[in-house]
């Protein structure tokens, strides 16, 4: 599925145009044959509707499963099949004599019809080969009828589990991809027209809001600082203000996050700039470092006091795990350290790489 709905709609689409030619191709040959060929396109046209279905939530799901069962379990069991049938039909054709590729032909068709439940026992068993033909009609039912077929069954009974646990993430990618497609068929100067837009504008639907008076209850991340702990640390905290106050706040987080997005996208970029001079140049080496912010992971500490009887108390200790990966040429590894410093300064961070 690493190429998915673009294939699918570029392999339909082909096709379909190739019929259409062939058949006019025909045609100025005068050649009779072109009804065959319309009578594929319109298969092929009709088949091209997946591609637009596959879009919406209630039948995409139900395309991907027909996609992967198709190109991935009945392609396995068609080429196993037919080195079995071809060898039970030249089998046959030997045994009971049949002449010529017509014979053979024949002695396919009826073991076609056999994988189909389609038996007619006087074509597999005759008089001069009784215990032969026998023998082999019967290995013809097990191989075929009763482990292959049912092992495609179990095949696509594991696909369907499959496509079904990830349904959702797979119909997001599919349709990402057909979105992606479209358009890249545009024009840069069409694709930002604001015709083209399929997205809604948040913020000019807050600023209608701004006359409603009612509370609102949202949950932000703000920094709070620990017991036991240096710096302040990302919590999630819940609030209630009035509509107008979040719509405010809201707006000012949105412009400040479009500056951030910039830069993220602009690290991106220089991280893999240095990540490719890493691999490339001996004298250089990439460490890309990312601290966690889990500070539900905690350790107990035992603590002894001597006062006028013997005690013992513990406490808890918030614990910081440092992650990263190192590029270097024609390597790369990655590594972590634990620390009971929840500091992400630039002193933590080169005694989590000293080991390095």
């Amino acid at each position: 599925m690493c190429i998915g709905s673009v294939f699918l709609e570029n392999l339909l689409s082909c096709s379909f145009c190739l019929c259409i030619l062939i058949v006019q191709f025909l045609r100025l040959l005068t050649i009779r044959h072109e009804t065959i060929i319309y009578a594929f396109a319109c298969l092929l046209a009709w088949i091209y509707m997946f591609f637009f279905i596959m879009p919406f939530r209630f039948t995409g799901p139900f395309v991907i499963m027909i996609y992967k069962m198709l190109f991935n379990d009945v392609l396995r069991f068609c080429i196993i099949y037919i080195i079995f049938l071809a060898g039970f039909s030249q089998s046959y054709f030997v045994l009971f004599n049949r002449n010529g590729l017509q014979g053979y032909f024949s002695s396919v068709k009826q073991c076609f019809l056999g994988l189909l439940g389609d038996f007619h026992f006087e074509h597999y068993v005759k008089e001069q080969y009784l215990w032969a033909g026998t023998l082999l009609f019967i290995l013809y039912v097990v191989i075929i009828t009763i482990l292959l077929l049912n092992l495609l069954i179990a095949m696509m009974g594991d696909t369907y589990k499959d496509v079904k646990r990830s349904a959702r993430q797979l119909w997001h990618l599919e349709r990402t991809r057909i979105v992606l497609d479209i358009e890249s068929g545009i024009s840069a100067s069409k694709r930002q027209s604001s015709i083209n837009k399929y997205w809604v504008d948040i913020q000019d639907n807050l600023v209608k809001l701004k006359d409603e008076q009612f509370n609102i209850t949202y949950t932000e991340w703000i920094k709070k600082k620990y017991d036991k702990s240096n710096v302040p640390a990302s919590t999630k905290t819940t609030f209630t203000s009035s509509i107008v106050d979040f719509i405010t706040k809201f707006i000012n987080e949105i412009n400040d996050l479009i500056p951030h997005i910039d830069r993220v996208r602009q690290q991106f970029r220089a991280s893999k700039q240095a990540r490719q001079a890493a691999m490339e140049q001996e004298d250089i080496i990439t460490i890309h470092l990312d601290w966690s912010e889990n500070f539900k992971l905690k350790q107990a500490r035992q603590e002894k006091a001597i006062t006028f009887l013997l005690a013992s108390y513990y406490y808890e200790q918030h614990i910081s795990i440092l992650s990263g990966l190192l590029w270097k040429k024609n390597d790369c590894f990655s590594f972590g350290s634990i620390s009971d410093d929840t500091n992400h300064m630039s002193e933590a961070t080169w005694a989590a790489i000293q080991h390095l």
